[in-house]
């Protein structure tokens, strides 16, 4: 014997789909509204470019045809504490690499070895560099946190250069 009641659940109408996944695009468009409404009496820059975006229609920069959106942006980020930190681990970087393809190269053309303190220069610069690079790249993550956390970053960051000068300094009778 067949059940005719679970069968009437197989021929119903597809559902439609569920308001979520339709709002965004609602919200989009009530935001780019928003953003059309405030430039029609404010001056702001495009972010892109500049242009003076008074008086626009579309959320588009006619200079440089961008998409706008409306967001919540830092009126200045305090990237200070961040940069300071950076400043020797690519200064560090920049040369190590120099100096890498240096000992590489003299290795090549002459067939001498560099002294293991100038590979150490070398490693070090290369370590740091990309130190620096993965410090710049999770620069969210080290901004989000206390000035003094910060501060404390950048102060070893520049201890650890200065001390590892001082080191290939005193024992670089190389």
């Amino acid at each position: 014997m067949v059940d005719h009641r679970s069968s009437a659940s197989v021929h119903a109408p597809a559902r439609e789909p569920d308001a979520p996944t339709t709002r965004p695009a609602a919200e989009a468009d009530q935001d780019a509204a928003r953003l059309v409404s405030f430039l029609r009496m404010h001056d702001a820059p495009c972010p892109a470019c500049g242009y003076n975006l008074r008086g626009l229609t579309h959320p588009v920069c006619p200079e440089c045809e961008h998409d706008l959106v409306l967001t919540i942006g830092l009126a200045r980020p305090r990237l200070g504490w961040l940069l300071v930190a950076l400043v020797p681990g690519m200064f560090s970087g920049v040369a190590g690499l120099l100096l890498s393809g240096l000992i590489f190269f003299v290795a090549i053309i002459e067939g001498d070895l560099a002294p293991p303190g100038i590979v150490l220069l070398a490693l070090f610069g290369v370590g740091s560099g990309a130190s620096a690079l993965a410090m710049a790249y999770s620069r969210h993550k080290l901004m989000v946190r206390p000035v003094a956390a910060q501060q404390k970053l950048a102060a070893i960051t520049w201890s650890v250069h200065v001390l590892a000068f001082l080191v290939l300094l005193i024992a670089g009778s190389w």
